[in-house]
């Protein structure tokens, strides 16, 4: 696994980032992601791993000097390999290289949240996003 250390200078207070790129062409938003909100409460800096746009890779991420409120959060999981095949992003050689999530791949309601299905008591999760969530609670 490719690592990266990042110091984020003090004039940063927030800091968002993705791939824009997936097999050399532009990205649809089927990215695994990192969010970072640097300290814009009361000095706390905020982190999580993503998966609302979908999965592509392995994310981790790991505090350094941190206090002990501060833990490591990741998605190691390969939810490629868990992925339905309606969901699969192949590459040219035919292997999973990302995992779409339902609303791309269906453009439904139930799936999207939108609609009829805009509000918790009728968004629920499905089949699909429990697999995200399986794999990476």
């Amino acid at each position: 696994m490719r690592r990266h250390k990042w110091k984020v200078p003090e004039f940063h207070r927030g800091l968002w980032t993705r791939s824009d790129y997936i097999n050399g062409a532009d990205a649809i938003p089927l990215a695994s992601v990192i969010e970072f909100t640097l300290a814009t409460n009361v000095g706390q800096d905020f982190y999580d791993v993503r998966l609302v746009d979908g999965f592509n890779l392995p994310l981790s991420i790991t505090p350094q000097g941190r206090p002990a409120s501060c833990s490591a959060t990741s998605c190691a999981a390969n939810v490629n390999a868990a992925s339905h095949p309606e969901l699969q992003v192949k590459g040219s050689d035919g292997s999973v290289i990302a995992c779409k999530r339902a609303c791309l791949a269906f453009n439904q309601p139930q799936y999207c949240c939108t609609s009829t299905y805009n509000i918790p008591s009728t968004c629920h999760p499905t089949l699909y996003s429990k697999i995200f969530k399986s794999q990476c609670p």
